[in-house]
């Protein structure tokens, strides 16, 4: 029972680290948008 919680916590974390690099992916999109926009 303890294992779970463990993997549980572990997931969660990961969770978190991913939502990081997808907010960090969308920052660049949106980036990227923004320079095309001011290009047009």
């Amino acid at each position: 029972m303890h294992g779970e919680d463990h993997s549980k916590h572990t997931g969660s974390e990961n969770d978190i680290a991913s939502l990081k690099i997808q907010t960090e992916q969308l920052k660049e999109e949106v980036a990227t948008l923004k320079n095309l926009v001011k290009e047009r």
